[in-house]
């Protein structure tokens, strides 16, 4: 019997980045759910459990870093990947998001083999 696919939530406001993102995952196999904002994230995590997060630090209502810290400090999900895109990439960005609680980032555009290494890199298929 197959697994099940890998459902990866996609934290982003912005559509095209959302839309590609979710493209690029889908053809490889994953779910995707995605939210625009980190409110309707932190709602969708109080029931369900993906397998990793992408999260965009520059939303509209609560900011990623934030979003991460809230779910950091729920059991559950003290071990689920949140990957951190972000626009605004710059010197010391990886102890920045690691402090959030973010386990890794990648800056945007990204290339579609880039988000498909990193993703990769955190969950086993």
């Amino acid at each position: 019997m197959p697994n099940s696919p890998k459902e990866i939530l996609i934290v982003e406001d912005n559509e095209d980045n959302s839309l590609l993102a979710e493209k690029i995952l889908q053809y490889y196999g994953f779910k995707t759910v995605v939210t625009p904002h980190g409110q309707a994230a932190l709602q969708y995590c109080e029931t369900h459990q993906p397998d990793l997060i992408l999260m965009d630090l520059s939303l509209p209502d609560i900011d990623g870093m934030e979003v991460t810290r809230l779910l950091r400090k729920k059991e559950s999900y003290q071990n689920v990947p949140i990957i951190a895109l972000t626009a605004h990439a710059m010197h010391g960005m990886q102890e920045t998001t690691q402090e959030a609680g973010l386990n890794d980032f990648l800056p945007k555009p990204f290339l579609p083999s880039d988000l498909i290494v990193l993703v990769r890199k955190y969950l086993s298929f």
